[in-house]
């Protein structure tokens, strides 16, 4: 699979190639299982954002040959679509996808939509019965999206399984240069946190659990610095989410965001 180059990320966060054997997969009509909410008290804790969100995050696995890539998605409505990064599927829209959910119910996906510049694919999952989504954030709760603010990211990181982590909003504004396309780019939301290998794709959480961001980059090194050639640990990007709505309403899928009451 094509690795997808930034000015200042030389190596994305998902491409890395990770062989792994989909011969066991059981593409079966069973019902997707659900997974229960456990609620706690605190109503921004990680756990309850964990325990509302796991259920709609995603494995992404794309056959390419005899080796298969893994990364991350997220459904956004209850009769399949999904997101996830266009590089995790080889920038096709005939790429070979598997999805596997929190429950390990595996089943085939066909890429609808993709948008090499901002990163994003839109997947059609074969499901057999309502599926758990990720509801995002309305643009005013990104508007009051600051650096230093606490976010929650799901992922498969290293092909590891489905996994929460926690990160910090380092900076809104970061434009990223895609050195594939010099004339493109995306303006990211960039992260302190741990974001590995196999998070691309993944859904970025406020502390309330409405997705703000979708991953899709972690920062290896700069080469935009002179002379910088030390790796960067613990910092990654993400597509800001109203980007990410933006083109889907262009693709007319239907999504689900947060609706605010008005003031008075």
């Amino acid at each position: 699979m094509r690795n997808k180059k930034f000015v200042i990320i030389t190596v994305a966060l998902c491409a890395v190639i990770m062989a792994v054997s989909l011969a066991g997969c059981s593409f079966s009509d069973r019902e997707a299982g659900i997974l229960t909410p456990q609620f706690s008290g605190d109503t921004s804790s990680g756990a309850l954002v964990a325990a509302n969100n796991m259920p709609a995050c995603l494995r992404v696995f794309c056959e390419m040959g005899a080796t298969t890539y893994a990364g991350s998605g997220f459904y956004i409505t209850d009769d399949g679509y999904a997101i996830t990064n266009a590089h995790v599927v080889g920038d096709s829209l005939d790429a070979d996808v598997t999805v596997e959910d929190a429950n390990g119910y595996q089943a085939k996906a066909k890429v609808v939509y993709l948008s090499e510049e901002i990163d994003i694919a839109v997947l059609k999952v074969t499901v057999y019965a309502k599926q758990s989504y990720v509801t995002f954030a309305s643009s005013s709760d990104i508007n009051e999206l600051y650096p230093g603010d606490d976010v929650y990211f799901i992922g498969n990181p290293a092909n590891m399984g489905l996994s929460l982590g926690k990160a910090t909003v380092s900076a809104l504004d970061r434009f990223m240069k895609n050195s594939d396309n010099p004339a493109g780019g995306i303006t990211a939301v960039a992260l302190d946190g741990n974001v590995n290998h196999g998070n691309s794709g993944g859904p970025v959480f406020n502390k309330n659990g409405y997705a703000v961001a979708v991953i899709y980059a972690r920062m290896e090194n700069n080469s935009a610095s002179v002379g910088q050639a030390e790796d960067i640990y613990g910092m990654g990007c993400a597509v800001p989410s109203d980007t990410v709505t933006q083109f889907l309403t262009e693709c007319n899928i239907s999504f689900t965001m947060r609706q605010r009451a008005a003031a008075g």
